[in-house]
């Protein structure tokens, strides 16, 4: 839906979201001023602030977060937000858009950015100070939680993608469900 969502946009940016984010009355004229100051800029994203939850689901997301900003920001390995991802219309193709994938879209592109950047010498950006808001009903089960939120380390190892694809298999429990 995302890849089709892209095909009907007019305009040089795409931002993706899920569909539980609340983002800032401020967040799109922020987004702009970012890709204009910086030509390199060719993806962008940021914090997720949980609205429920307590307080395991925000220290968990606190903690992501940070994870996701020191990658970037140190190694060059882009994880983006599923609740908000700016990304220039142009890359997004090039790139292929979205992959197909049952979880992880969304770092699975993030992955092709880095690389992208890397090779070509763009940036991409995991910036704290843009935050989005979040209805964090993925928390109510532990290991649903568990199995959901460790695909954000399976961006940086694909060997933990495959352990946790084993995991899901024999517990029966899918973590991309919502």
């Amino acid at each position: 839906m995302r890849n089709l969502g892209a095909k009907c946009s007019r305009g040089g940016l795409l931002l993706f979201t899920n569909s539980d984010a609340v983002l800032p009355s401020t967040l799109l004229r922020e987004i702009r001023f970012y890709f204009k100051m910086d030509p390199m800029l060719q993806a962008l994203s940021g914090r997720t602030i949980p609205y429920d939850g307590g307080f395991l689901c925000f220290a968990g997301y606190y903690c992501f977060d940070r994870l996701r900003s020191f990658m970037a920001r140190r190694l060059g390995k882009f994880s983006p937000s599923g609740n908000f991802l700016a990304i220039r219309k142009e890359l997004f193709w090039r790139l292929g858009g979205f992959p197909s994938a049952r979880v992880n879209e969304d770092g699975l592109l993030g992955q092709r950015i880095s690389k992208f950047c890397r090779v070509h010498g763009g940036k991409a950006v995991f910036d704290l100070d843009l935050n989005t808001g979040h209805f964090a009903k993925r928390w109510r089960s532990p290991l649903k939680t568990l199995l959901f939120y460790s695909y954000i380390f399976g961006n940086f190892s694909q060997a933990l993608e495959r352990i946790l694809a084993g995991i899901e298999r024999r517990s029966g429990e899918a973590f991309n469900k919502k």
